[in-house]
Order: C-alpha cells, then sequence, then structure tokens
C-alpha cells in the first residue's frame, strides 16, 4: 500500500502546484512531460508508474484474504473506482502529451509569434 500511499501525495502535490510543474506562469513552452513524469508514464520515478499492476496485486491479496482482513471491501466498488483511477491517469497522460504540440495562442503559423 505504500505505492498507493506514494501515488496519492504525488496527485496532491501536482494539484497544489499545477501552476509552477508546468510552467503555466512563465513565458515558455508548456512542460506537459513534468505532469507525465508525476503520473507515471515518462521515466521510472513515480510511483504511480504501473499502477494497473498496483490495483491487480491488491484485488488479488483481497481475493486471497483467508483471515477476513478484508472482507469488508467491496470488490466490485473496488474494481469501478480501479477502472476510473487508471482511466484517469491515461486520459490526463494523452491530454498532457497532446498539449505539449499545441500553441495555446492562437498565431500558429504567424510569423514571429507564437
Amino acid at each position: 500500500f505504500e505505492q498507493l500511499k506514494g501515488g496519492r501525495s504525488e496527485m496532491e502535490r501536482l494539484l497544489k502546484d499545477w501552476v509552477q510543474i508546468t510552467h503555466a506562469d512563465r513565458d515558455t513552452d508548456y512542460d506537459g512531460d513534468a505532469v507525465r513524469r508525476i503520473i507515471g508514464t515518462v521515466g521510472t520515478g513515480s510511483p504511480l508508474l504501473r499502477f494497473d499492476k498496483v490495483i491487480d496485486a491488491m484485488r488479488k491479496g483481497f481475493l486471497a484474504d483467508a483471515e477476513g482482513t478484508y472482507d469488508y471491501v467491496d470488490l466490485e466498488v473496488f474494481d469501478e473506482l480501479a477502472q476510473d483511477i487508471i482511466q484517469g491517469l491515461r486520459d490526463t497522460d494523452y491530454l498532457a502529451y497532446s498539449a505539449i504540440f499545441a500553441d495555446p495562442s492562437g498565431n500558429a503559423g504567424v510569423p514571429g509569434q507564437s
């Protein structure tokens, strides 16, 4: 569960420090890869790296629990929430990657302006 806790901390940091992380406060290019590093789709340092494997391991742990420690876990709800999280990470990756190539000024193709 340490990777899960670390992932939550990273997402909280991303939300809190969005402007600094993405360089939205500077007159420079947007850094979508900074977002992608935090959500684990670029590099290997994020606790969210291969998060789908974390979810799979948790689910297997819940199913193998012969002592009933995790009887309170509703696997149907867990699966739905897990899929929402994984899809959210995929969507975030897609948008962050796409934004790297977008020109937010509306002046794309105008000589001397970007």
